[in-house]
């Protein structure tokens, strides 16, 4: 059985680990979204200095410009290639060759097993220009104006991040992290993600694991 989390829910619709979800990593174009000009190069704002604290930086969720592109179409943005080149725990890492040459990233994707449907994704793509991209997937149907909010369990508080835009496979936050941030997340144990649904206006929650995730982005440093 790939290694991963369960789909055990309870009332308020969180999803906590009890052994039955899938992890799969896909990359191929979802990388494109960053590469595109979905999302404009400028978008990015300077990398501030690291500092010893949980936070988000300003990134891409924070963009106003995304627009279809020629090279990724928007229905395939977030269909790739299957299979896991190599796992590391509960994260996994891959690289395909594309257009824009080989591109690496770490990351889980967690599967309903009875529906097969992707109900959660992350995947995070180091780089040296502008800090380490980080790509989650949620499901359809949230308050979109509540955004998502993040926590991690060696820290006293949660941050916000903004969605940014919603496509048929689900909605897509898009971030950039800090050197600092990463290196809290590497000590951490559990990343929680959580954000409102739209219908019933209850907490949707998920605990990702982070066990492995210190040892697939030394691999994605080995790998670049």
């Amino acid at each position: 059985m790939d290694a991963g989390f369960g789909d055990g829910i309870v009332a308020d619709g969180e999803r906590t680990p009890s052994g039955g979800l899938g992890l799969r990593l896909r990359l191929a174009s979802v990388f494109a979204l960053f590469l595109s000009g979905l999302i404009a190069p400028e978008a990015a704002e300077p990398k501030t200095p690291d500092e010893p604290s949980w936070k988000l930086e300003p990134g891409y969720n924070h963009v106003g410009s995304l627009a279809p592109s020629a090279a990724a179409p928007i229905e395939q943005l977030l269909v790739g290639a299957d299979g896991i080149k190599e796992k590391y725990d509960d994260w996994g890492v891959e690289c395909t060759n594309g257009d824009v040459g080989k591109q690496c990233a770490a990351g889980q994707f967690h599967e309903d097993p009875k529906s097969g449907v992707i109900v959660f994704a992350i995947q995070v793509y180091p780089s040296e220009q502008l800090g380490t991209r980080v790509l989650i997937r949620m499901p359809l149907g949230l308050r979109l104006s509540e955004g998502v909010r993040l926590e991690l369990d060696t820290q006293p508080s949660e941050q916000h991040a903004d969605v940014a835009t919603c496509l048929p496979e689900g909605c897509v936050v898009l971030l950039i992290m800090s050197e600092g941030t990463i290196d809290i997340m590497k000590a951490a144990q559990v990343l929680t993600v959580s954000a409102i649904s739209f219908a019933s206006g209850g907490k949707l929650t998920f605990r990702i694991s982070l066990k492995g995730f210190p040892r697939s982005l030394k691999r994605l440093e080995e790998l670049q």
